[in-house]
């Protein structure tokens, strides 16, 4: 960024922005708490629709007049790189061979420290990311995982701030941004087509997350694996994090013992339906990868 920060450090929070449901109640209900609000949005990959993520900041805006709010869009294709390397060998290791979750998961990671980046860069003291309890299912929203990103952050000087974790339904959710006067968009399943972009390699990813779910324990072995990657990433900016305020108050606390709930994608039986259809795809996937992995395709 060319401006400098108006507001200190312990008044700026960065949003991890998609423009859906978690991410703009987030930013709402932060809005009245700071002084500066970094909305940041990423572009992925088969990404389609990123403007999408557009339609609710003017309104994101009017909610606290004294919080300057500015969007910003990030390109992930580079960062995303560093977690493939051994992409196939990893899907195997952590997914045991079923719905390659991995992919998400790992683009997650990349927003997260492209965030950390961002902060440090800008003296920003805060970092609000959308997950929530009872997406629990997804595995950046696992209790241990969220816990992770919390404590990787914290090494940075930035404090993790989410005051939709604790959100008890979707249902809630929307009645919440409906209060501030922002429209929920025209969903199908659990994105919004109309308020945020769509990855076309996540919905691929997750729809067999039904069948072959991913297992916590799994995905923090991952997350721990890769931390010298980011650490690394990271480390041209780390001198940064000695001008890092935040406000322990607005730490959100995460009790990684505590499991959320379950939501499909698109129902129960929907889900099912589209596990089955798509199976040909895992098997596929999993030849793929496995010559890719050297492993050879096992008989």
């Amino acid at each position: 960024m060319d401006d400098a920060v108006k507001a200190r450090p312990e008044d700026s929070v960065l949003v991890m922005y998609s423009g859906g449901l978690d991410s703009t109640l987030l930013a709402a209900m932060l809005a009245g708490k700071f002084r500066r609000m970094f909305l940041v949005t990423y572009d992925l990959p088969y990404t389609v629709g990123l403007d999408n993520c557009r339609k609710n900041i003017e309104k994101i805006k009017k909610v606290d007049p004294n919080c300057e709010v500015t969007h910003h869009i990030i390109d992930l294709a580079g960062t995303r790189k560093i977690f493939f390397d051994d992409f196939y060998a990893d899907y195997f290791k952590y997914c045991k061979g079923g719905a390659p979750g991995i992919i998400c998961f790992s683009c997650r990671m990349a927003m997260l420290i492209e965030s950390i980046k961002f902060c440090l860069q800008n003296g920003i003291g805060h970092l609000a990311v959308g997950n929530t309890k009872v997406q629990a299912n997804k595995a950046h929203s696992f209790p241990g995982i969220v816990k992770r990103f919390a404590d990787f952050m914290a090494r940075y000087g930035i404090v993790y701030t989410n005051p939709v974790y604790g959100v008890e339904s979707r249902e809630k959710e929307e009645e919440l941004l409906k209060e501030f006067g922002m429209d929920v968009g025209k969903n199908i399943g659990l994105s919004s087509v109309t308020n945020q972009p769509r990855c076309l390699l996540g919905i691929y990813s997750t729809l067999w997350l039904l069948g072959n779910p991913l297992v916590e324990k799994d995905m923090i072995e991952y997350f721990e694996d890769k931390v010298p990657l980011m650490e690394r990433y990271l480390s041209e900016f780390e001198p940064l994090k000695g001008k890092i305020k935040s406000r322990q108050d607005l730490r959100t606390p995460i009790d990684e013992t505590e499991k959320g709930g379950w939501v499909h994608e698109f129902g129960p039986l929907m889900d099912r339906v589209l596990s089955v259809l798509l199976t040909p795809l895992w098997w596929l996937s999993q030849i793929y990868f496995r010559l890719r992995s050297g492993r050879g395709i096992k008989k």
